[in-house]
C-alpha cells in the first residue's frame, strides 16, 4: 500500500473497521501499522496477554538529542462503543457523507481525530523534525482506559516520551486541562435463600441491600454540599458525584433471596482521594448493615481511573490555546487516557474535532469544517513543537 489517502478517505478506511471494545482491534491495527509503515514510520505493538488487543506506538525521529524531552504525542484510541440501535439511519461501519458531515461508529469519538493524526505522522516523515511526533493508539478506552494502563504498566520505552500530549477526544475543538475519574464498586450482599412460606429459615438479602442503598444516597447529597477548589472547572457539576448504577437480586418470587448486588460510580474530582472515598463508601455500607444478622457483605472496587488536572501554564497547554485564541483550558466531566499518560510523567491535553454530544448515539457524526480547521492546525502545531 503505497497510496497517500485523503484525511476523508482514511476516516472512511477506519469506520470500515468494527472496532467495537468486545471484538478484537488487531485488524485495525494491522491496516494503521501498514500505512504508517508504507510511509517510512517504524510502528511498535504492545500486546494485550492474549494477544486478542494491541497498542500502537509509532515514532518519528528528530534530528537533534531529546535530553529535555521535547516533541510532541498524539494519542487516540481505536476501539468503539456498540451501534446496535434501530435508529441508526445508515449502517454504522459505512462511513456516509453530506454536505457538511461525515456520519458512522466512531467518526467524533475518535476516529476522526486518529485518522487526522495518522495523516499528519506521514506528512512529518518528510519535514525533518527537530523533535520527535509519536503516535500513540491504544485498545479498550471504553471499557476504562484498560488499552492505556497496559501500555503504562508493560512497555518499556526505549526512548524518553516527549513531555507534551494532545488526547484527540471531540472537544469541539475546544483546549481541556482537567477531567473527572472515574470508579466502578461492586458491593455483594449474601444472606441465606428459604422458601417464602417459610422466612424463618431464611436472611433475606434485599433488605439490608435497601438500606446500603439509603445510606449512600445520605453520602451522595452530603458530597454534593462539598466544595473543592477544582469544582470551578466544572460548571455544570462542581462536586463530586455517586450514582447507584446497578441492583440485582433474588431469583423466583417464592424463594427468599439470599444474594442481592449492586454496583455504584463515583466521579472523583482532581484534589479528591481515592483511597478515603473508599472508606467513606464503607463506612457507609456498614451503617446500612447495623443490626442486620446472618449477613456477610464485601465491596470490590472494580475500576478506578484517576482525575485529570494539567497546569494553564504548561507549554502544551499554552500553545493550544494560543492556537484556538482560547483564553483559559476548561474541564469535562467524562474520563480519558491522558489521566494515564499524566501518570506516565507527561502533560497531555485533550482537544479534537466532533461533539461530545454526539459520541455514544445513534447517528454519530463529525462535522466537515471541524474535521478540516483540525487538520491544518494539527499540522501547524507540530510545526511549532517539532519543528521550531
Amino acid at each position: 500500500m503505497t497510496t497517500t489517502l485523503t484525511d476523508a478517505k482514511l476516516l472512511a478506511k477506519l469506520v470500515s473497521y468494527d472496532s467495537t471494545s468486545h471484538n478484537s482491534n488487531v485488524p485495525i491495527a494491522d491496516f494503521v501499522c501498514q500505512y504508517l509503515e508504507d510511509g517510512g514510520i517504524e510502528v511498535n505493538r504492545n500486546y494485550s496477554a492474549d494477544k486478542s488487543k494491541v497498542n500502537l506506538i509509532a515514532r518519528i525521529e528528530g534530528s537533534k538529542e531529546n535530553s529535555d524531552r521535547q516533541g510532541l504525542i498524539l494519542s487516540g484510541h481505536l476501539d468503539v462503543v456498540p451501534a446496535t440501535e434501530d435508529a441508526w439511519e445508515s449502517d454504522p461501519f459505512i462511513l456516509r457523507e453530506t454536505s457538511d458531515a461525515y456520519f458512522g461508529r466512531g467518526t467524533c469519538d475518535m476516529k476522526g481525530f486518529v485518522a487526522l493524526a495518522i495523516s499528519a505522522a506521514r506528512k512529518a516523515v518528510s519535514q525533518r523534525l527537530h523533535h520527535p511526533l509519536i503516535l500513540m493508539l491504544t485498545f479498550d478506552e471504553e471499557l476504562g482506559l484498560l488499552g492505556a494502563q497496559h501500555l503504562a504498566n508493560t512497555w518499556a520505552a526505549p526512548f524518553p516520551w516527549p513531555s507534551a500530549a494532545i488526547v484527540g477526544e471531540p472537544t469541539s475543538l475546544r483546549v481541556i486541562r482537567a477531567h473527572k475519574g472515574c470508579m466502578y464498586i461492586n458491593i455483594d450482599i449474601t444472606g441465606k435463600s428459604a422458601h417464602s412460606a417459610q422466612p424463618h429459615f431464611g436472611v433475606n438479602a434485599i433488605v439490608p441491600a435497601a438500606r446500603i442503598v439509603s445510606e449512600l444516597d445520605k453520602l451522595r447529597y452530603q458530597w454534593s454540599r462539598q466544595p473543592i477548589e477544582s469544582g470551578s472547572l466544572f460548571p455544570d457539576a462542581p462536586y463530586l458525584t455517586l450514582d447507584v448504577a446497578k441492583i440485582a437480586g433474588g431469583s423466583a418470587n417464592n424463594i427468599i433471596p439470599g444474594q442481592c448486588r449492586m454496583t455504584i460510580g463515583l466521579r472523583p474530582l482532581p484534589g479528591h482521594d481515592c483511597d478515603a472515598l473508599i472508606e467513606e463508601i464503607t463506612s457507609a455500607m456498614n451503617r446500612g448493615l447495623a443490626n442486620a444478622s446472618g449477613i456477610t457483605c464485601t465491596l470490590v472496587v472494580l475500576a478506578n481511573t484517576p482525575p485529570l488536572l494539567v497546569s494553564q501554564d504548561c507549554p502544551i497547554c499554552q500553545t493550544m490555546c494560543d492556537f484556538m485564541s482560547q483564553k483559559n483550558a476548561e474541564g469535562v466531566s467524562y474520563a480519558t487516557d491522558a489521566a494515564i499518560l499524566q501518570t506516565m510523567g507527561i502533560d497531555p491535553i485533550i482537544w479534537g474535532p466532533g461533539s461530545i454530544g454526539v459520541a455514544h448515539r445513534p447517528n454519530e457524526f463529525l462535522p466537515k469544517n471541524e474535521f478540516s480547521q483540525a487538520s491544518q492546525i494539527l499540522n501547524d502545531v507540530i510545526g511549532r513543537v517539532c519543528i521550531s
